[in-house]
């Protein structure tokens, strides 16, 4: 299937593209897409959703075999900026792996006011197979620097996280403006078995309970292990 010069324009929204796509017998993705512009209120009729909340420029590129193309997009807002790249593939089990970089990113003003307000900057990468998770494997990492959740600023957020035989294993951390948080555990999606650990240093709990009255330091840990997601199991 080849598309040459498509040029889509509405009163709000301009988009301009060009594609190659691979038949049964296989061949080579030439995609590119240039979103000069994407309002708001027009997705939203389409995608009859909520997002984006925010108007959109977004760039793709998509080249390759279907068994392994390159990807490259980015997403501008005045909710920041994603841009990702990496490799995603067609099979028996779709696979991919991506790294998606993130500025001042607000996931509020791409959501809208179900997300949180951030401000968010740093890099999230995925690598796997499959989506399902009856059929996945992957691994997921989070590396976020001098970013904000609300009011409370983080200065480092890292996270790993990897899903295997439905079971998902994770670590992570976050220094903020005053104290540590780690984290830990596995958590078995099919047979709802859950083992976690948290542990807090030096925290100020005042920001996170939205009482500046309140003068604490803490140093606990908490650990929680058991079966059931809900109060019936």
């Amino acid at each position: 299937v080849r598309v040459d010069g498509l040029h889509l324009r509405s009163d709000d929204s301009e988009l301009r593209g060009a594609a190659r796509v691979p038949g049964h017998d296989g061949g080579q993705y030439d995609v590119t897409i240039d979103a000069s512009r994407l309002a708001a209120k027009e997705m939203q009729r389409i995608l009859r959703a909520a997002a984006p909340a925010t108007d959109l420029a977004a760039t793709v590129h998509l080249r390759g075999p279907a068994e392994w193309a390159a990807v490259a997009a980015t997403v501008t807002s005045d909710a920041g900026t994603v841009a990702l790249t990496g490799h995603v593939g067609q099979g028996d089990l779709p696979s991919y792996d991506v790294r998606a970089t993130l500025t001042g990113v607000n996931v509020a003003g791409f959501l809208g006011p179900a997300g949180p307000t951030t401000v968010l900057t740093g890099t999230v990468e995925a690598k796997g197979t499959g989506i399902p998770p009856a059929e996945a494997a992957a691994t997921a990492s989070v590396m976020l620097h001098d970013s904000m959740l609300g009011d409370r600023t983080l200065l480092r957020v890292t996270a790993n996280g990897e899903l295997a035989a439905q079971r998902v294993t994770f670590t992570a951390s976050a220094a903020l403006a005053t104290g540590e948080i780690d984290a830990n555990g596995t958590i078995g999606i099919a047979d709802e078995r859950y083992d976690l650990r948290l542990t807090a240093r030096q925290l100020d709990p005042a920001p996170l309970l939205g009482r500046p009255d309140v003068h604490a330091r803490l140093n606990a840990t908490v650990a929680v292990a058991g079966t059931g997601f809900r109060p019936a199991t």
